[in-house]
């Protein structure tokens, strides 16, 4: 029966069971498939000031992810807040609840501000857009009103003035 082994495990064959990845990381090239995103993780890892990001399937600096880097960065990361990295500014905000959070403006937060500008354009070209062609099915729809009621008009007219002539008495030809 096959057995399934867990993350960062393999099925070794030799002994039929599952054996770390780590006793096979320190070859250079991983020859166990089931190892190599394991392996990269671990040699990342070694590395101080580095984090393996699972998602993105990449080692990163924790210098370059300051400001939102996850809890295996936070000692390098206190150590560049501190130094103030050029081309970053750092900004002490303190919450309601008296602590201090230190957010850095990057230019990736201006980026993110222009987005959210263009978005709030397009937003206001749609609601803009949306009006004008409400009030202009609303005027075509009176516009039809005016025509049917002045068509009604006029046949109500017509159909009265040829009443009367046929009720006329004075109009009746070749009556005796």
């Amino acid at each position: 029966m096959a057995q399934r082994c867990g993350e960062g495990q393999y099925m070794d064959r030799l002994v039929r069971e599952c054996v770390s990845c780590g006793l096979v990381c320190h070859n250079n090239p991983v020859t166990i498939i089931r190892c190599s995103e394991y392996c990269e993780a671990w040699r990342c890892k070694a590395v101080s000031g580095q984090f393996y990001d699972r998602l993105l399937k990449k080692c990163l600096k924790c210098s370059e992810i300051c400001g939102g880097h996850p809890s295996a960065c936070s000692d390098a990361c206190k150590n560049v807040v501190t130094q103030g990295p050029v081309g970053v500014s750092a900004v002490p905000l303190v919450t309601g609840r008296g602590r201090t959070v230190i957010h850095t403006h990057t230019p990736a937060l201006f980026s993110e501000a222009l987005l959210f500008s263009l978005l709030g354009v397009c937003v206001i070209v749609l609601l803009f857009t949306l009006t004008t062609a409400i009030l202009l099915l609303i005027r075509r729809a009176k516009q039809q009103q005016l025509q049917q009621d002045t068509g009604k008009q006029q046949h109500n007219q017509h159909a009265q003035s040829s009443k009367g002539q046929y009720n006329n008495p004075s109009l009746r030809m070749g009556t005796l």
